[in-house]
């Protein structure tokens, strides 16, 4: 499954999201100001805090893989 990273009130997080939802590809979503436990997963997995951001098996990857893919 996807994971998505997002912050609130970032279009671009916003974009990816419905993306994901048009394609009716399965996804987590993780709100990097309200849960302090995905703040520390994405700095394990990727070395930095950002958003948007997807994970899959613990590796990012861009949105047009996870659209072609489905991950």
């Amino acid at each position: 499954m996807v994971t998505l990273y997002t912050i609130d009130g970032c279009q671009d997080c916003w974009h990816w999201r419905e993306m994901l939802e048009k394609n009716h590809i399965s996804f987590r979503e993780k709100n990097l100001f309200t849960d302090k436990q995905a703040v520390n997963d994405l700095l394990a997995s990727i070395g930095e805090v950002k958003a948007p951001v997807l994970l899959c098996r613990k590796k990012q990857i861009p949105l047009s893989s996870v659209l072609a893919s489905h991950c």
